[in-house]
């Protein structure tokens, strides 16, 4: 949604009432659904106690202000507890009249066996376990390997002729282990909900991808982000990036890195990232998709997808994004290399879980949806 307006400095645009009951924000645009994206988890409004204005950090970042159906009980290293609020009319909004009353979110190495899980998020080619039954699916996820290297002068992935042969010899170790792949970033989901076909980014004109033999290759290392956790496909692209890289000569490494250290490497205000490569998954918004793709492109807070060149920019900027411009900008930078449009969701114990009144639309999210049986 639009550029925030109304005021100047860090928080342009909200205004607060002077007894704090009240915030008011400002846009440029029309933005009806502001609080639903406002509930996406990308933004909040905290005290500003809570804020250290000198150096822009949070000074507790498990100090929040939370209203809805659900509240925190307890939020530990692995382990983050909600509570159902007696307080609030969760049938009414929700429908649901079979909602948990508490449910818990363990997360990093804190995670139990299958037996204890009864819901667990993924993909549905990566199966929890034989008691585990695939739903909530949605057809708009996106798997992608990102380059976060490129903003480092001194990484092995700076330099685009590498980027592109590294990318080459990475497909080419997909193929020869029997995952095909498709090279569009952009779903072809999208495509049927804009009434047109999502074309393959090589039937363009692009620019040709030289030959290792024609380049310097780095010495490396480069760093992959630490995958040995994950199974099925993603343990696969693992694997893959580590070949491809001995295959040019390039030496690899994997490294362990905490989420929020990898993250910063979408910011192309940064020197120095944790990791060079990582593998990531996303999606568009079928029901949204135009400020999906503009948030995609401008969000400091979300994947931020990489723009050396200003093209992506220059495309969204328009009323009307060319799907097909934006697919081709992606692919020349040769710094997001996409892998499959994945079928993502929820893996549950049906005998306990029921997700009946979850919108398909997009992979379910809101725990009052999710209901016991």
């Amino acid at each position: 949604f639009g550029s925030i307006t109304s005021m100047t400095g860090p928080f342009a645009g909200v205004t607060a009432s002077q007894d704090g009951q009240t915030v008011r924000l400002e846009f440029d645009e029309p933005a009806r659904d502001v609080l639903d994206k406002l509930s996406f988890g990308l933004y909040a409004i905290a005290h500003p106690s809570d804020w250290n204005d000198s150096d822009g950090k949070w000074k507790d970042q498990k100090s929040v202000i939370a209203s809805g159906p659900y509240e925190i009980a307890s939020w530990g290293e692995g382990q983050l507890v909600l509570k159902q609020r007696t307080d609030f009319p969760l049938a009414e909004v929700y429908g649901n009249k079979r909602a948990f009353g508490q449910a818990t979110f363990v997360f990093g190495a804190g995670i139990p066996q299958a037996d204890f899980v009864d819901a667990a998020t993924g993909l549905r080619d990566e199966p929890f376990s034989a008691q585990h039954a695939f739903r909530g699916e949605a057809n708009n996820g996106i798997l992608f390997v990102r380059l976060m290297g490129q903003i480092s002068p001194d990484s092995p992935v700076h330099n685009l002729a590498v980027r592109r042969a590294l990318r080459k010899a990475f497909y080419e170790s997909l193929a020869s282990g029997g995952l095909g792949v498709s090279r569009s970033f952009l779903p072809p989901a999208l495509g049927g909900q804009l009434g047109t076909e999502i074309e393959d980014p090589l039937s363009g004109t692009l620019v040709a991808t030289p030959s290792e033999e024609s380049l310097a290759m780095p010495a490396g290392p480069v760093r992959i982000c630490d995958y040995k956790a994950q199974t099925g496909v993603r343990k696969q692209l693992s694997v893959a990036l580590v070949d491809a890289f001995e295959r040019l000569g390039v030496a690899s490494q994997v490294v362990t890195v905490p989420p929020p250290d990898m993250a910063r490497g979408f910011d192309a205000g940064q020197t120095t990232v944790a990791c060079d490569v990582a593998i990531i998954l996303t999606g568009v918004l079928l029901s949204d998709p135009w400020d999906d793709l503009r948030f995609m492109v401008r969000s400091a807070e979300g994947i931020r997808l990489p723009d050396p060149t200003g093209r992506l920019e220059h495309i969204v900027a328009k009323p009307t994004i060319d799907i097909q411009s934006y697919n081709a900008a992606i692919w020349d930078d040769a710094l997001v290399w996409p892998v499959l449009h994945t079928t993502s969701g929820f893996w549950i114990r049906p005998q306990k879980v029921s997700l009946d009144a979850v919108n398909l639309s997009h992979p379910p999210s809101e725990l009052a949806l999710i209901q016991r049986l």
